[in-house]
């Protein structure tokens, strides 16, 4: 029967659940939820092996336990353990969005053992009732692709350590216990000639029982090596002393059907009655090379992930987020070209966000293609580009003369789209040699990456229409009064600082009460959304416009005088008396309005008080006739114990101080 390996002593080494502690804060940030954790299976619990350091606690968190569906089972959760009831394969991943209780949404995955036994869980745990999308679900799967990869290699070891221990124990015994063992065990007499050859030879080598045995034990090897490796068996079977030797011997192996494939085995010698015989537990390399591969591709894949979630995490704007992830996508697969586009969500159109080496004729053409390999052909000279996909081999081939490369190799450009939550965001662009030299386990990274960057960009989206959102006027899309106070105090700072000047216009329509009465509040809205357009049509990129209320409006013109103010107001006015006319040419007498005007330093020194005296002025105007722009000086000299006055109240007592 096959070599027993009891699990539960199979040790995590601490290196191991180090890495396994970077995979779960990965995926905390990533999937953005308070808590992630692996567990491993003690029957009836499961053992919280690690969980990301900022939830602390995550099965404390809102409440003491927790419920979710685990596998058809119930997962109760307090302290430091799982307990589990009706636990068993399903072979995939289940959600709860019907917790009560602390923990409301719950993604896990299970971890198994090569041999199909459960080992854990890697799971994410959310306190608000997030519904998981195919983003998170496939992250989650890469992740704990990586830790199944890490107990393969553990669990091999093990298996391999079992076989030594039975061979030193076990001696005359050897044949009953291992006849069926999946490991290659064989055992040679004091000649060197095979005595024993069990099922996991006959596999790895092709030959029978019946054909190996009673032939020397250098068949196993290569002929050119035969010579080397009698000579250890040699010194194994001359040996008095009968003894476990740990070193692990290499040679090239020799099938049956002549292939030659690396191996590893191990040599111990010991007594039936008075001869010596010599056992080889014997395995391919390649099985074992192929894990240790698989293992440093996942740990390099960890460490990518995580300079990406560094990068990700480290700034909100999502400019400084795509050129982060763009430089290290580039050194990670040592290219030197690049771009990221993003949609334009209102015209769906693809942007260049992040570049780096693109060419403004590939940026162009690469606008118009979609993903997969873009092949550019520079023969075509003098032939217009053109675009064809072949849809059986998912290629597309550009061909113009104007296309520019940094260097004749770069002649292949891999597109892959940018989703999140099943929107399609944009594409990552990335020049490579040839459609070959990119493999699937890098498009699969790179994938990865996508999925990660795609909820970064839709956070930070959500992050920069929020804040524009409570700077805005939502009628007009205007900034609002709050955002006038910051922008003004702002403003004044830096004319004090650099010794400049600053001017602020307030305006008011003129009869708009009467027309909203007139018009209705759907007319008064059409008019103040077509007042704004204006101002903003008129006005200089430097020039900063609010609706500070009503119909009340405010302009920050930074650097600029009472002069420079006054032709600003006569500009917006010739320009809105021809839209009014154009757009209303029934109402008599047409909207105008009235401004008023202060000047900084001149008229006031503070945010407050130019605001008032400003206002002040725009007062006179209405008080005088309507339709007019006042300057703070023409209303006489202010008092400069005004502060807490109305506009009308300073301008009374202005007229006081004339």
């Amino acid at each position: 029967m096959e070599l027993a390996i009891t699990k539960k002593d199979i040790i995590i080494p601490e290196e191991v659940v180090d890495k396994w502690q970077d995979l779960v804060e990965i995926a905390a940030k990533t999937i953005d939820v308070p808590a992630a954790l692996i567990t491993r299976a003690e029957p009836p619990y499961m053992k919280i092996l690690c969980s990301n350091k900022s939830s602390d606690n995550p099965y404390e968190i809102g409440a003491r336990e927790f419920l979710a569906d685990h596998y058809s089972g119930v997962v109760l959760a307090s302290r430091s353990r799982l307990l589990v009831t009706d636990a068993h394969k399903s072979g995939g991943w289940e959600r709860n969005s019907a917790l009560k209780l602390g923990f409301i949404s719950y993604l896990g995955f299970p971890i198994y053992w090569p041999d199909g036994e459960l080992f854990g869980t890697f799971c994410v745990l959310d306190t608000k009732g997030n519904e998981y999308g195919d983003t998170s679900e496939k992250l989650m799967f890469q992740f704990n692709e990586l830790v199944e990869s890490h107990i393969a290699m553990l669990y091999q070891d093990r298996r391999l350590q079992l076989v030594l221990e039975s061979m030193g124990d076990i001696k005359e015994g050897l044949q009953v216990s291992a006849a069926n063992a999946t490991d290659a065990i064989i055992t040679a007499d004091h000649n060197g000639n095979i005595t024993f050859w069990n099922r996991g030879a006959q596999t790895l080598f092709g030959y029978s029982p019946a054909e190996a045995c009673r032939k020397p034990l250098t068949l196993i090897v290569s002929e050119r090596f035969r010579n080397d490796y009698q000579d250890e068996i040699n010194q194994a079977l001359l040996s008095e002393s009968t003894k476990l030797n740990r070193k692990v011997f290499q040679w090239t192996g020799l099938r049956k059907d002549g292939l030659e494939f690396p191996i590893e085995l191990i040599h111990t010698t010991w007594r039936r009655g008075k001869e010596i015989l010599l056992t080889a537990v014997v395995h391919s390399k390649s099985e074992r090379k192929a894990l240790g591969e698989i293992l440093q591709r996942r740990n390099r894949e960890l460490a990518t992930l995580n300079k990406v979630t560094q990068a990700i995490s480290q700034s909100i704007k999502l400019d400084e987020v795509l050129t982060h992830t763009l430089d290290i996508i580039l050194e990670l697969f040592d290219l030197s070209a690049g771009g990221i586009y993003l949609k334009d969500e209102d015209t769906g159109e693809l942007r260049l966000t992040a570049n780096k080496g693109l060419s403004e004729d590939l940026i162009k053409v690469l606008k118009k293609v979609g993903p997969g390999v873009v092949r550019f052909d520079k023969a075509g000279e003098g032939k217009e580009r053109d675009t064809g996909v072949d849809t059986q081999e998912y290629r597309q081939t550009v061909t113009g003369s104007k296309l520019s490369f940094h260097s004749a190799n770069m002649q292949y450009v891999l597109t892959l789209p940018l989703n999140s939550r099943a929107r399609e965001l944009g594409m990552i662009a990335l020049v490579i040699e040839s459609q070959d030299s990119f493999p699937t386990e890098s498009v699969q990274l790179l994938q990865t990456i996508s999925n990660q960057l795609g909820i970064a960009i839709e956070n930070a989206r959500l992050f920069e229409k929020t804040s524009r959102l409570s700077i805005t006027d939502e009628l007009t899309g205007l900034y609002n009064r709050r955002h006038f106070n910051e922008l003004l105090h702002s403003e004044i700072a830096r004319s004090e600082r650099y010794g400049g000047s600053l001017a602020l216009i307030l305006l008011d329509l003129d009869g708009f009460k009467k027309y909203n009465d007139r018009f209705g509040h759907v007319g008064g809205d059409t008019v103040l959304k077509l007042f704004s357009q204006t101002l903003k049509s008129v006005l200089r990129k430097t020039d900063v416009t609010f609706r500070y209320g009503g119909d009340e409006f405010t302009i920050i013109l930074p650097a600029a005088n009472a002069k420079r103010a006054i032709k600003t107001v006569g500009r917006i006015r010739s320009k809105w008396l021809q839209v009014i006319r154009e757009q209303h040419p029934g109402v008599r007498p047409p909207l105008g309005f009235s401004a008023g005007i202060a000047q900084f330093p001149e008229d006031a020194e503070t945010a407050d008080r130019l605001t008032l005296l400003a206002d002040a002025a725009l007062y006179h105007s209405k008080k005088h006739g309507k339709n007019k722009c006042t300057l703070v000086p023409e209303i006489g000299k202010p008092a400069s114990d005004t502060g807490s006055m109305s506009p009308k109240e300073v301008i009374d007592k202005s007229s006081m101080n004339s």
